[in-house]
């Protein structure tokens, strides 16, 4: 049967007018026609979750050129056409690999609305016999998400509306954790193709907006201040280094007025992809059991936690990555404790059960971050309380008892308004300490509507770097890994050359320049009003000559 376009593959599986849940499809070299085979009855169970196509191709494993086709027809298809989690694998046939043992998967996945799920979308990008299975879209995740980023924004608009709106960066360090080690174990194979694909999607991920709001705030600082005290933050900041610079070289006193000081919580980030993969890979390493991985997870937790727990300076307590290490590692924890399941079926006397569960738990958070502070107590609150709703999320009723099943409050953190936020959680959290020292220090942010304001002016720079930063990626995207990581340093490389120059001889340039033509202006406005008063015959008392005036009357007497 002859098929106009991969889209239509997509869209006969995903809206049931296919008969089986998985279908063969040739894909040819130019990738603009696809046949439709037959449904494979012989895949394993575990490979059947949602809707599957697989596609085979003569290609060789290694040709990047149909993986990314494939990926761009993916990412065309209209987001309101997925009902079901769909799952696209691109094998090689018999003839490309001759006989060998490993087969190349190229994952994308869409669930309730969404094509290729953010964080958890795993590319392929011709990672030769490296195999990859599609992580699926959890949108209560981004519901959480955007429940933590909104508080921390509340927080720094006015700390009394919501004081421990801070620790909604201990729920997003988990949630990274929890999604960091489900990127890495869909692989079926976890080796060096694995880690080297996991810091190539994640520098795509985070890179564009990060670098573009450093370059916007160093660029916009130029113009206003004189300081040069403040660009060893953003150099800092750039190789993720900021967090060590706040917690041991940078008085805290400044830190209020410092538009790079959220960007701590970057740098620890950075720090935990740089380590974290590599614990992960260790503690799921093959023939190692769930129980095992755990065991290992939590070893490595517990240095971490004893760390914060005893360490005498708050600050290196808060700003180090080793006394976060824990929160991350508990999310790994949720995603090895579900061994790997998309989703987990139980009866719907144990979904009211786990729905009680998880209405007491999300009650909790809300309670911790509207009177919570920043210590170890509300953090192991705020941790605890994050994972036990992120392990909740995977259970789901049985199929026959969909209809009878108690409806889970995860249903309600997967409502539209709350996954759409969540998916701007990252430009969010990136411009909004920014927006909000630029109303200090302009406007003021004493009364409602200026934080209305700031609020609006956040979130409209969010949406700008979300649909224009980031969709530019998206389009341009690299042909391999390489490409990823070239780009990225030539990109670092530069950033610091600019910073470096309006550290040094640029410092405070364009600051001085508008203050000159300023001064220039006024003396030219003085002159014309002198020239005017002794034209009309008059001696005028002019403005900021009455000093002058009085000297030469007390000379006359």
């Amino acid at each position: 049967m002859e098929l106009s376009s991969w889209q239509d593959v997509f869209l006969q599986v995903v809206q049931g007018e296919r008969s089986h849940r998985t279908h063969r499809v040739a894909a040819p070299a130019d990738a603009k026609a696809a046949e439709l085979l037959h449904g494979l009855p012989d895949l394993p169970a575990s490979d059947l979750h949602g809707r599957e196509v697989i596609f085979s191709t003569s290609k060789r494993v290694d040709d990047e050129a149909a993986h990314i086709r494939l990926d761009s027809a993916c990412h065309a298809l209209p987001r309101s056409s997925l009902h079901s989690p769909l799952y696209v694998h691109v094998v090689p046939t018999r003839r490309a690999v001759a006989g060998a043992e490993t087969r190349a998967y190229f994952a994308v996945a869409g669930d309730e609305g969404s094509v290729g799920g953010g964080d958890e979308a795993e590319h392929l990008n011709g990672g030769a016999c490296s195999r990859v299975k599609m992580f699926p879209h959890r949108p209560d995740i981004d519901g959480l998400r955007a429940l933590a980023v909104g508080a921390l924004v509340v927080n720094h608009l006015h700390r009394a509306w919501l004081p421990g709106g801070g620790l909604g960066i201990d729920v997003c360090f988990v949630i990274s954790g929890f999604l960091s080690a489900g990127s890495l174990l869909c692989s079926r194979e976890i080796d060096r193709g694995a880690l080297v694909g996991f810091y190539s999607r994640r520098i795509l991920q985070l890179a564009p907006c990060f670098f573009t709001t450093v370059l916007t705030i160093s660029i916009v600082l130029s113009f206003i201040v004189e300081d040069s005290d403040l660009y060893p933050s953003a150099h800092l900041a750039l190789v993720g280094w900021a967090n060590n610079y706040f917690a041991t070289s940078y008085p805290s006193a400044m830190l209020e007025r410092n538009p790079y000081a959220h960007l701590w919580a970057a740098g620890v980030q950075i720090q935990f992809y740089v380590l974290g993969p590599v614990l992960i890979t260790i503690a799921n390493w093959r023939g190692s059991t769930r129980l095992s991985s755990l065991i290992l997870l939590a070893l490595f937790a517990g240095p971490s936690l004893a760390f914060n727990s005893t360490v005498a300076d708050p600050r290196v307590a808060y700003y180090l990555f080793p006394s976060r290490m824990w929160q991350f590692m508990a999310g790994a924890m949720v995603l090895t404790w579900k061994s790997g399941a998309d989703y987990i079926e139980v009866s719907s006397s144990c979904m009211r059960v786990a729905t009680a569960v998880e209405l007491v738990l999300l009650v909790c958070l809300f309670l911790v971050l509207v009177h919570g502070e920043c210590s170890l107590k509300w953090s192991l609150a705020t941790v605890l309380c994050t994972a036990g709703l992120i392990g909740l999320g995977v259970l789901r009723p049985t199929q026959h008892e969909i209809r009878s099943a108690f409806p889970q409050c995860s249903a309600c953190m997967s409502s539209r308004a709350l996954v759409y936020v969540g998916q701007l959680s990252l430009p969010l959290f990136l411009w909004h300490w920014p927006v909000i020292l630029l109303f200090k220090e302009s406007l003021g942010l004493e009364t409602a509507p200026l934080r209305v304001a700031a609020l609006l002016v956040t979130l409209q720079l969010s949406m700008f770097s979300h649909y224009v930063v980031d969709a530019s990626v998206r389009i341009c995207r690299p042909q391999c890994h390489k490409s990823v990581f070239l780009s990225a340093t030539i990109i670092v490389l530069s950033l610091e050359g600019l910073l470096g120059l309006l550290h040094g001889p640029f410092v405070g340039s364009f600051e001085r320049t508008a203050k000159e033509e300023q001064r220039h202006i006024s003396e030219n406005a003085n002159q014309d009003s002198y020239e005017r008063a002794f034209t009309d015959g008059g001696h005028k008392e002019l403005p900021g000559n009455r000093t002058s005036s009085r000297k030469q009357h007390r000379v006359d007497e």
